[in-house]
């Protein structure tokens, strides 16, 4: 991703991304993961710790923009009561949130997050994460305690910006499948190395 194309992307961060962002995970590691993600693409967060007391700090924050909770493949009942916490106030509109996780946890996430306004990105990459956060700060007016972006004549940018990111996550998507066809070995490859190995471990 070039220099341009980023401040491109994170121009609307940067002006509705001020609002506070929170960042909860079960673990140190994970934590610092989504904390990074969120920070580069230019949001504040003001608060990063573990989903224990996550409820309680959420009720605490007066005004949020942003909630992003990174989840590991196996969530327990304190990652189903957060995220159970987290579908009511989205669906409320309270704020935008983003759940990142592995494939494996998908199943598990399903059974308490139903509002289809909660972002979730199973095995994102950084230009994935990047983009969905992007998206997020597009519509982040949606939110009742955010200020109404919409009202400043801004829309035809916001067009802008979600075919921009659109365009760059699906060339990232075709980049990462050109390179698992690229470490695919061909068919005379194969045939090469099966000719091969009865001679070699016979």
């Amino acid at each position: 991703m070039t220099a341009a194309t980023y401040a491109r992307i994170t121009d609307p961060i940067a002006e509705w991304g001020s609002a506070p962002a929170l960042v909860f995970a079960p673990s140190a590691a994970l934590l610092e993961r989504g904390r990074s993600s969120v920070e580069y693409a230019g949001w504040r967060v003001v608060a990063a710790q573990p989903v224990e007391g996550a409820i309680e700090r959420l009720d605490q924050q007066a005004s949020t923009g942003l909630v992003w909770v990174e989840l590991p493949g196996e969530l327990g009942a304190t990652e189903l009561d957060l995220l159970q916490r987290i579908d009511g106030d989205v669906r409320a509109t309270r704020y935008r949130a983003l759940v990142a996780a592995p494939i494996d946890a998908l199943d598990m996430i399903s059974t308490v997050v139903r509002e289809s306004a909660v972002e979730l990105l199973i095995d994102a990459g950084d230009a994935e994460r990047l983009a969905a956060l992007a998206l997020v700060a597009s519509g982040a007016g949606t939110a009742r305690n955010l200020s109404d972006i919409a009202s400043d004549g801004s829309t035809a940018r916001l067009r802008q910006l979600s075919d921009e990111v659109n365009r760059i996550a699906s060339a990232w998507r075709a980049c990462r499948a050109a390179r698992r066809r690229k470490a695919r070995p061909s068919r005379w490859r194969r045939a090469t190395v099966l000719r091969w190995l009865p001679r070699r471990c016979g």
